[in-house]
């Protein structure tokens, strides 16, 4: 999605964002195919991202930066990065941490929550519940 917004000039990339909203009425699935821990073939990784009305208003704006951010925090909406699925797979013994880890969005949150460590909301939800999704 950003690398097409961006390819437009950028008078046309209010067009191009109201387009791409007016056009995203579903949910979006992205996946990475992990190698089983127990060697019998993959396991998919999710990332899931709801179009909501901040969804689409993050598109309108361009603000496609704030887009992973958004996801990260909607796990109660049915959301959630590739870094939090790759964390709940390791977490149920479905994948290696090397795998995971090399699968990961970003690495080094990756190993932080895998040691059990969080930052921003997450925290804030492992310290009320005792886990952070």
């Amino acid at each position: 999605m950003e690398q097409a917004i961006f390819i437009s000039k950028i008078e046309n990339l209010k067009y191009v964002n109201s387009k791409y909203t007016r056009l995203y009425f579903g949910n979006e699935f992205c996946q990475r195919l992990i190698p089983r821990k127990d060697g019998r073939g993959r396991v998919p990784a999710l990332e899931i991202m709801r179009c909501s009305p901040v969804i689409k208003k993050l598109l309108l704006e361009g603000n496609t930066k704030g887009i992973p951010e958004y996801v990260k925090k909607g796990r109660e909406f049915g959301m959630q990065t590739f870094n939090q699925a790759l964390l709940e797979l390791f977490q149920g013994g479905m994948v290696s941490y090397d795998d995971a880890l090399q699968n990961a969005t970003n690495r080094e949150e990756f190993r932080l929550n895998a040691q059990g460590m969080y930052t921003g909301t997450d925290a804030l939800r492992a310290m009320k519940t005792g886990e952070p999704f």
